[in-house]
């Protein structure tokens, strides 16, 4: 299926692999990773690309300024739990920001 299939359907971003069959771990995102550099504040395209050890075989396609939780800071304790808290507003845009506590 085409990436521009999912796009038209409102997918803000996607990760692929382009070389096969070889599927080295490395190749692929790292689910903890990538929610982990997405929830605080990064955005999707650019927790995809810290996620990812092998990424010159793949691709990364979506909305280059994707990110909701850009006005949170993300805290986790040694038991892996997540807790958001408001960091300081640098930006009109990021004082409306609505999806941390």
């Amino acid at each position: 299926m085409s990436i521009l299939n999912w796009i038209d359907a409102g997918v803000t971003g996607s990760y692929g692999t382009v070389v096969e069959p070889c599927s080295y771990v490395q190749k692929f995102p790292d689910p903890r990773i990538v929610m982990q550099k997405y929830l605080s504040g990064s955005s999707l395209i650019e927790a995809y690309w810290k996620s990812v050890k092998m990424p010159g075989q793949g691709l990364f396609v979506g909305e280059p300024l994707a990110a909701p939780f850009k006005a949170c800071h993300l805290l986790v304790d040694r038991g892996g739990s997540f807790q958001y808290a408001k960091s300081n507003a640098e930006n009109f845009v990021e004082r409306w920001s609505g999806n941390c506590n």
